[in-house]
C-alpha cells in the first residue's frame, strides 16, 4: 500500500485544524429579540410585546431601550418576564423610564442560585396603538451580564408594528394585571452599570470584564490544533531522518 506523501499529510492536518477552529468559532451566540417580530393591529387596540433571549448562560441582569414612533405607539406598562427568576434568584426591576419614543427597562437578580441558561422571556411590554401607519420597533443599548457582572456579547433583533383600520375603544382589561405601571417611580435608576455592585454581593471586581468562555474555547481549540500539527511534523521528520 502506498504511503501518503509528506506534503499531502501536512495538507490533511491543516484541513483538520481549520475544521476544529471553525467549530469553536460556531459557538451559539446570545440573542435578544422582539416577539412577535411583526405586529398588525387596529388603532386603539392594546398589544402585548415580549422581549426574549436565546442561548444565554448564567443570566444575572439585563437592560434595553425600546424605540418606536410615538405618533403610532404608546407604552402603557412593562413587567419582568418569568425567565430571570426561573432558577430561584430574587429579581428587582429597573424602570420603566419613559421618554418621547423611548422606553428604558431592565432587571437585576441576586441570591445563591445559578442564573438561568437557555431561552426565555425577559420582559413583557403592554402597548397601545393609535393613528395609522407603520412603526419600527428597535432594541437599543442592550446589555446582558452574568451573575458576576461580566458582560455577555449579544446579537439584537428588532421588529415592526403596522396600524390600520378604524380605531376601537381601548379595553383596560387587555392590559396585563401583573405589569408595572409606566408612571411608577423606578426601583433603581438606569443605567444598568449602577446596579452591578449589588449583584456582586460585596466582592471587588476589576473594571474590565472577564473574557467570555466562548473566546477561551477558541483559544484552546487553536492551541490544540497547533500542538497536534507540530507533533505530527516532528514525527514525520524523525521518520525521514531514520
Amino acid at each position: 500500500m502506498r504511503r501518503p506523501s509528506f506534503h499531502r499529510l501536512v495538507l490533511l492536518i491543516l484541513l483538520a485544524w481549520r475544521g476544529t477552529a471553525a467549530a469553536a468559532l460556531a459557538q451559539p451566540q446570545t440573542v435578544v429579540k422582539l416577539e412577535p417580530r411583526a405586529i398588525q393591529a387596529v388603532a386603539g387596540e392594546s398589544v402585548e410585546l415580549r422581549v426574549a433571549i436565546e442561548g444565554v448562560q448564567n443570566l444575572g441582569a439585563f437592560q434595553f431601550t425600546l424605540t418606536y414612533n410615538p405618533d403610532l405607539v404608546e407604552v402603557e406598562a412593562i413587567s419582568v418576564g418569568d425567565f430571570p427568576a426561573s432558577t430561584g434568584r430574587n429579581v428587582n426591576p429597573l424602570g420603566p423610564k419613559l421618554e418621547t419614543g423611548r422606553a428604558l427597562f431592565g432587571a437585576f437578580s441576586f441570591g445563591e442560585a445559578r442564573g438561568p441558561d437557555g431561552d426565555g422571556v425577559l420582559a413583557v411590554v403592554a402597548l397601545t396603538v393609535k393613528g395609522s401607519g407603520t412603526s419600527e420597533l428597535q432594541l437599543e443599548d442592550v446589555q446582558v451580564v452574568d451573575v458576576s457582572g461580566n458582560r455577555i456579547p449579544t446579537q439584537v433583533e428588532g421588529g415592526s408594528i403596522r396600524v390600520a383600520g378604524t380605531p376601537v375603544p381601548q379595553s383596560k382589561a387587555q392590559v396585563p394585571a401583573v405589569a408595572t405601571p409606566a408612571t411608577a417611580t423606578p426601583t433603581t435608576s438606569l443605567p444598568l452599570a449602577a446596579t452591578l455592585t449589588a449583584m456582586r454581593e460585596g466582592r471587588d471586581k476589576p473594571d474590565t470584564p472577564s473574557t467570555p468562555w466562548q473566546e477561551w474555547a477558541i483559544v484552546v481549540a487553536v492551541l490544540a490544533g497547533l500542538i497536534g500539527l507540530i507533533a505530527l511534523l516532528a514525527r514525520q521528520l524523525a521518520r525521514s531522518v531514520s
